[in-house]
């Protein structure tokens, strides 16, 4: 599946890297390409070894993504669009690229008009073409720069916001208005 699972903003920071369909699990396209890459290993969830906890990576190969309880991977966007190249399409059925440019790299085909509706609202740019997200994640992946909030990172910021607000409310009284 190629979906991005955009936040409640609706700007996509995430890619679910698989998704369950009535008994079925698929793989994210990102997935899939890498998967291809190495021969279709396996997909194998890590778990800490931490009794009663979840799901915490997925390995493929020698490759560990991190992701959260719902399989999901933050993307690690290198830049505007554009940080990969594009090659037309159409330069390509003319013969007008050179095979070496195409020679050993991951080419992934997708579209950048409007109209085709594969554009999206990212952290680095309100518009953004859906295949070049797939293209970060796959880079990420293989350069192992997936970031991933760890499993108390919820309750340590509720800790910190708790810690803050209580400073506050006990030492607003005292200082003056300037402070």
């Amino acid at each position: 599946h190629f979906n991005p699972d955009p936040d409640q903003d609706g700007v996509t920071r995430r890619v679910p890297m698989l998704q369950q369909f009535g008994d079925n699990y698929y793989e994210s396209l990102s997935l899939a390409v890498l998967r291809g890459m190495f021969g279709q290993p396996d997909i194998v969830p890590g778990f800490p070894e931490r009794a009663g906890t979840m799901l915490e990576w997925l390995q493929v190969a020698d490759l560990k993504i991190p992701v959260d309880s719902s399989a999901t991977a933050l993307i690690p966007y290198r830049g505007y669009q554009g940080s990969f190249p594009y090659i037309s399409a159409a330069d390509i059925l003319k013969g007008r690229v050179k095979k070496e440019a195409l020679e050993g790299a991951i080419v992934l085909i997708g579209t950048t008009a409007p109209g085709l509706m594969d554009l999206r609202s990212t952290p680095v740019s309100a518009v953004y073409a859906g295949v070049e997200i797939h293209a970060n994640m796959i880079a990420g992946i293989l350069d192992n720069k997936i970031m991933h909030a760890p499993s108390y990172a919820q309750g340590a910021e509720l800790a910190s916001l708790l810690l803050g607000g209580l400073l506050l409310i006990f030492s607003l009284p005292f200082l003056g208005p300037l402070w």
